[in-house]
């Protein structure tokens, strides 16, 4: 069996796992993200989509949620990653009422930023607009909900943040991990605007409890919100230019409150990734 092995980021010693804590050669602290390459995950997620399209039916978005599925296994099997670290614990006394508060003014900021994001193209294909955004991945409410309430926030933010961000972070430090996996994760939706804040919260959240959990349970009910809307008749017939004044309304009230929220909690420079600490606590426990 060959082993894997990577080179060290800062002094490129060749190093086999399994990883100790530190470089053998220059001390520097080692995870089993510093070995993953995040590029390929265009590449899957691009598979994915394209199942999606050929197998037009529910079927197809289950089978492109597969996909994305083995790839999160791959990578943690084959990098040698503990998804316990990844996910970590429960928080304990944590003030879960705050959630509310956040999904509130991120579905406000998200039905401000639609209309004024795809406004510019309604104006040159307004057909188009309305068939983008009015259209649905399933025609069966249940299996919608299963696939955006779900399944989407436990797959999208072991993908986004566990993943993604953490990879980030250790190249480049929690500040621009936070502004380039959550710019990735808004690229990919509909509302790029809307998803892209939204992917910041939730990279926030996932540094300040240093669990999965947190950020999983506020895109739930993002999508939850977002579900029960999707049923309303003002989302079949979508037109941005009739929605714009509500739409300026909305980011008027919503961003001053979002804006303050992450200023307050933006994370101080130096600061670990969840793994790490949910690696060092571990740690202590073992040793104690």
């Amino acid at each position: 069996m060959k082993l894997k092995s990577f080179k060290c980021y800062k002094c490129s010693t060749t190093l086999i796992f399994p990883l100790g804590n530190y470089c053998s050669n220059c001390g520097v602290y080692i995870t089993p993200f510093h070995g993953l390459h995040v590029r390929w995950f265009g590449i899957v997620f691009l598979f994915s989509i394209l199942i999606g399209y050929v197998v037009s039916n529910d079927i197809g978005i289950y089978m492109s949620n597969i996909v994305l599925g083995c790839w999160i296994i791959f990578v943690v099997i084959r990098n040698r990653i503990s998804f316990i670290l990844v996910f970590g614990a429960i928080p304990r006394g944590y003030n879960w009422f705050s959630l509310v508060f956040l999904v509130i003014f991120g579905v406000v900021f998200s039905v401000g930023t639609i209309p004024l994001t795809w406004y510019p193209i309604s104006r040159i294909d307004p057909e188009l607009v309305n068939e983008i955004l009015s259209e649905t991945i399933s025609d069966s409410r249940v299996n919608l909900f299963i696939f955006i309430v779900l399944m989407a926030p436990v797959l999208e933010e072991i993908i986004f943040r566990g993943i993604i961000f953490t990879r980030f972070s250790l190249k480049w430090g929690n500040k621009k991990a936070i502004l380039v996996s959550s710019l990735i994760f808004g690229i990919l939706h509909v509302d790029p605007i809307g998803a892209t804040v939204f992917g910041v919260l939730t990279c926030i959240l996932y540094i300040r409890t240093n669990t999965l959990i947190v950020p999983i349970v506020l895109h739930s009910m993002n999508n939850g919100i977002a579900w029960l809307l999707s049923n309303s008749s003002e989302m079949q017939s979508f037109n941005p230019e009739e929605l714009l004044p509500v739409s300026l309304v909305a980011i008027v009230l919503s961003l001053p409150v979002l804006i303050f929220i992450l200023r307050r909690w933006w994370p101080l420079l130096g600061h670990n990734t969840p793994y790490q600490l949910n690696k060092q606590q571990n740690d202590l426990r073992e040793y104690f």
